[in-house]
């Protein structure tokens, strides 16, 4: 079985035994020109639990789907409200715009999304390159499959990419501290981290 990105017209493509099923429901009901670079994001699939998971790059949106053979059924989302105009067929965020989660990734028992916590960390600075790593998120933004936010755990240092062990709940992750080197942690072992409100 494989997942596919979204197109224009679909958000996902299951190809499965053989088929491929179009699926998924798009984030915005707006029927826009720029959908397949709009909806960019990262999805990863649980095959413990039989759900895969979405979260858009492009502006705050985290979403769960449940398998059925091979055919997706949405099970929750979490939109975040999104200032937006329709420019030219087009879809156009505000420059001022949250992002969505930079990385996404499962665990036994959660989701964790790599992103910038504002309280902690403050804004990106205007005009930083994106290719400098010191502006990168230092917080793991951790999720029950019910998408309640559990936990948010701030680190010291940027962090660079996460990947999850759907047999346990550890993610291993690339930093930069100072120099690049991989961590692991122990989501379950967390107790004195910010709790979420």
């Amino acid at each position: 079985m494989s997942f596919i990105a979204s197109s224009a017209e679909n958000l996902f493509k299951v190809s499965c035994n053989g088929t491929t099923q179009a699926g998924g429901k798009f984030p915005l009901s707006e029927k826009v020109g720029n959908a397949f670079y709009l909806y960019q994001g990262n999805m990863d699939y649980n095959a413990n639990r039989n759900r895969l998971v979405y979260s858009s790059m492009s502006f705050p949106y985290l979403a769960t789907y449940s398998l059925d053979g091979c055919k997706l059924s949405l099970d929750k989302e979490l939109p975040e409200k999104i200032d937006y105009t329709v420019q030219d067929g087009n879809l156009v965020t505000a420059k001022d715009s949250k992002r969505g989660a930079m990385e996404l990734a499962l665990t036994k028992n959660h989701i964790v999304t790599l992103d910038r916590d504002v309280v902690v960390e403050g804004e990106k600075p205007k005009g930083a390159s994106p290719r400098d790593p010191s502006t990168l998120p230092h917080s793991l933004f951790i999720y029950d499959y019910e998408l309640n936010l559990t936990h948010i755990l701030n680190m010291q240092f940027p962090i660079l990419r996460i990947c999850g062990d759907s047999q346990g709940d550890v993610v291993y992750a690339i930093v930069l501290s100072p120099e690049y080197k991989l961590i692991q942690i122990n989501i379950s072992s967390i107790n004195d981290s910010r709790n979420a409100k």
